[in-house]
């Protein structure tokens, strides 16, 4: 018992009990499609046509397209400065964009933050940093985070913004709140979303800052639908399929964006190819909302106490 305590205090067991929880992952069984979910995926094709950096009259284009749809939110999951040729015009910020607009910034590490585009409101931006473990898999979403920056300044991630504008426009009294057991939580009602802590799980002294989730990608082969740029452009898009829907837009093209290789999702079994960023945000946001709306449940751990409880009675047996 001694001999396990202490490899697992000083994370000698940290890569089995990842790759165990992995493997617990893996079994699960296959998951209908989240409809409520729609990628909207800026791809090879498109690229060539409009050119890189894309100009930002193409990025307001296919925003007003979308938005004759009538989706509950858009999230915009392109970083301004390198993605977009910008013509310097707060466009985002007029009274004629869409106020549903949720616009990503890059927050972290402090050396290499890129901002959301001018003028747009603190309220509609959101941050989309993700965090991927030693061994190159992701694991764990970061829901907010204090600007290295501007420690006064407080960010949320595009997956909060998004979940929030969605549930309140279901309820409105699903608004965002600290977590009443654990008050440097989230917390959506009366579903309180469990934070990660530096040791929970297999973790050990792991950077939980955050405070960041634990994900349980939805598993299946499709789990979400992906409409791309030119059907939008050709009227191939049936209007029920984004009407109250989440948009989620960003750039697919993998010479741009290199994507997740496939290795990175512990559900990699089902999820065919490669992982975009697009993607994942949207199993992260269909996390919140389905444990808010659907009882879908979320990844917990137990307390210190109770694992090395439980690994006495295990080496006891």
């Amino acid at each position: 018992v001694g001999l396990v305590v202490a490899a697992r205090l000083v994370g000698s067991l940290q890569g089995l009990e990842l790759l165990a929880l992995d493997s617990l992952m893996r079994l699960r069984p296959a998951e209908s499609r989240d409809d409520r979910i729609v990628l909207v995926g800026i791809d090879e094709t498109d690229i060539q046509k409009i050119g890189y950096p894309i100009p930002e009259a193409e990025i307001i284009a296919l925003l007003k397209t979308i938005e004759t749809y009538k989706p509950t939110v858009i999230g915009l999951n392109i970083v301004w400065n390198n993605s977009v040729k910008s013509q310097n015009r707060p466009w985002l910020a007029a009274p004629d964009s869409p106020q549903n607009l949720i616009a990503v910034e890059k927050i972290l590490p402090a050396s290499d933050q890129i901002p959301a585009p001018s003028g747009i409101s603190d309220k509609r931006v959101g941050f989309s940093d993700i965090d991927l473990d030693v061994d190159g898999r992701l694991r764990r979403m970061r829901l907010g985070v204090k600007n290295p920056i501007k420690p006064e300044e407080y960010k949320f991630s595009l997956t909060i913004r998004l979940a929030e504008a969605y549930l309140t426009a279901q309820n409105p009294a699903l608004l965002l709140h600290n977590g009443i057991r654990d008050p440097f939580a989230m917390r959506f009602g009366s579903v309180e979303l469990p934070r990660l802590l530096p040791d929970s799980g297999g973790y050990v002294v792991a950077d939980t800052s955050g405070p960041q989730i634990l994900l349980n990608f939805r598993n299946g082969i499709t789990p979400f639908r992906r409409i791309s740029w030119q059907q939008l452009r050709s009227g191939q898009v049936k209007p029920e399929w984004l009407r109250d829907r989440i948009v989620i837009v960003g750039i697919t093209d993998p010479q741009f964006r290199p994507p997740l290789p496939i290795r990175a999702i512990p559900s990699s079994n089902t999820i065919p190819g490669t992982v975009d960023g697009i993607e994942v945000q949207a199993h992260s946001v269909s996390q919140i909302i389905s444990a808010v709306l659907d009882n879908r449940p979320l990844l917990q751990t137990w307390s210190d106490g109770w694992e090395y409880l439980w690994i006495v009675l295990w080496c006891g047996v």
